[in-house]
Formats: C-alpha cells, sequence, structure tokens
C-alpha cells in the first residue's frame, strides 16, 4: 500500500498523463500498487459524481 507521498505523487503523474511504470519507478512501489490506487481514486470519484447528481435531482413537489 502506497504511502501518503506515494499516493501524491502517483495521483500527480498520472494527471500529467505519464506511463504508470514511470510512475511507480518515482514514487518508488510497483506498478501494481499504482494500478490499484488509480482504479481505487476513478472508482471513488465515479461514484461521487453519480451520488451528487442524484442529489440535485430530486423530484419537485
Amino acid at each position: 500500500m502506497p504511502t501518503v507521498v506515494q499516493k501524491t505523487i502517483i495521483d500527480t503523474l498520472h494527471k500529467e498523463g505519464k506511463p504508470q511504470t514511470f510512475i511507480a519507478k518515482e514514487a518508488g512501489c510497483s506498478q501494481s500498487a499504482v494500478s490499484k490506487h488509480v482504479n481505487k481514486v476513478e472508482w471513488k470519484e465515479k461514484v461521487w459524481k453519480k451520488k451528487t447528481h442524484n442529489q440535485q435531482r430530486e423530484p419537485q413537489p
């Protein structure tokens, strides 16, 4: 499991479009750890967007 510092590096480099193998070397972790972290973050963002979108569309009386 990546540390907070590693997660920050992963997030930053991923947003820049860098490949996971490059990110792993820079963060000092495995490519698998990068993949798992990226997928987890993307899943949480997707769920959050869906949740906030549904709250905005509540039926009017």
